[in-house]
C-alpha cells in the first residue's frame, strides 16, 4: 500500500513547476497585452546579439504615439538585421514592452510551459506518494 511522505525530489520538481508557471504566466500575459492594446510603431534595429548559447535577441528604437523616443529589447522576432526598418507592437502604458509585428500573438510558447509545469506537478505527486519502506 502506498502513503504520502516527504521526498526532497519531490520538492525539486515542485521549485521548477513553479517556475515554470511563473515564466508561462509572464509569457501569457505579455502576448495577452500587446495582443488587445497594443500600438504599432515602425522601429530601427539597432544592435542584434546573437550569443553562443541561447536565443538572439534585438535591440529596436522606436517612437510612441505620443512622441517619445524608446530603446529596447525582444527575443521576439523571425527576421530583423542591424539597421533594418521593422515594424513593432508595444504596449502604450509601458513601451518598453514589445515585440516585432512579424512575431505574432500565439499561446504556444506558454502552453508548452503550462504543460511542462503540469508534468513537473505530476512527478513531484510521484515522489510524494511512495511505497512503504
Amino acid at each position: 500500500m502506498r502513503r504520502w511522505g516527504f521526498a526532497v525530489d519531490g520538492l525539486k520538481w515542485l521549485f521548477v513547476a513553479i517556475i515554470l508557471l511563473g515564466v508561462g504566466y509572464a509569457e501569457a500575459e505579455d502576448t495577452y497585452v500587446l495582443q488587445h492594446r497594443g500600438v504599432v510603431a515602425t522601429g530601427t534595429v539597432l544592435h542584434k546579439n546573437v550569443p553562443l548559447k541561447g536565443s538572439t535577441s534585438i535591440t529596436v528604437r522606436f517612437m510612441t504615439a505620443a512622441g517619445k523616443t524608446v530603446k529596447a529589447d525582444t527575443s521576439n522576432f523571425l527576421d530583423a538585421e542591424v539597421g533594418q526598418t521593422i515594424q513593432v507592437v508595444y504596449d502604450p502604458a509601458d513601451p518598453t514592452r514589445m515585440q516585432a509585428a512579424d512575431w505574432g500573438f500565439d499561446y504556444w510558447l506558454p502552453g508548452i510551459m503550462f504543460g511542462g509545469a503540469l508534468a513537473m506537478v505530476a512527478a513531484a505527486v510521484f515522489h510524494f506518494w511512495r511505497r512503504p519502506d
